[in-house]
């Protein structure tokens, strides 16, 4: 059953602004009224269920980001991992190589090739079925560093969807330019993301430069 008050106080202790609060405590109710005609609870959804709803209401909500990022905050507050990264799996994108991908370490990168995971659509693909920190456990990767392997999957596609296919691009860019690019392709895809911060923005640009020649797509 929606627990209202938990996520609301989760918010709270996430320090999202009273605004932000009252409009996602709104936009998470299109979900749970999605859910309703479907006769499931929203602890009861699963991901192709979000795949429905994506794919009947995204032209309805606008902007569909905000209504998405409510949904992924209260899976986030009921720990649901495999809920919480949903949308990053739920549509098709052209693959990125995780050696390809910057910040993830070389003995991770050995431990997933050894099951067959080679790109970051591979590593969303296993989290689709599995939870999270179920398969880092299997896999003997701390959940903690599992977690950030998947994010930085996500972000890899996001990067390369908007133009910065490889770290030579990235490179040459002004970090305040590569952040409003990405910001304007996630406003215009109305995506569920958040732009990288000025300063994720000047570290992805700094490694960038340190290592261009290393990302081949």
């Amino acid at each position: 059953m929606y627990d209202k008050k938990g996520y609301i106080a989760f918010m709270k202790s996430e320090n999202k602004s009273r605004r932000t609060i009252e409009r996602y405590s709104e936009y998470i109710n299109a979900w749970i009224r999605f859910l309703k005609k479907k006769k499931k609870d929203i602890d009861e959804a699963a991901i192709k269920d979000l795949s429905e709803y994506i794919n009947s209401e995204r032209e309805k909500l606008k902007p569909f980001s905000h209504y998405a990022t409510s949904i992924r905050i209260y899976y986030r507050y009921r720990k649901n991992e495999s809920m919480e990264w949903a949308f990053e799996k739920v549509d098709y994108y052209e693959p990125v190589s995780l050696k390809d991908i910057m910040g993830i370490e070389r003995k991770y990168i050995a431990v997933l090739k050894n099951e067959n995971i080679l790109t970051n659509r591979d590593l969303l693909d296993v989290c689709l079925n599995k939870e999270p920190g179920g398969i880092a456990k299997e896999y003997g990767i701390p959940p903690a560093e599992f977690t950030e392997l998947v994010k930085l999957a996500g972000m890899a596609r996001l990067y390369y969807d908007a133009g910065f296919d490889t770290l030579k691009k990235i490179a040459e860019t002004d970090p305040g330019v590569f952040r409003e690019k990405i910001r304007m392709y996630i406003e215009k895809k109305d995506l569920v993301y958040a732009p990288p911060t000025p300063q994720e923005s000047l570290w992805a640009v700094k490694c960038a430069k340190l290592r261009p020649e290393l990302i081949k797509y």
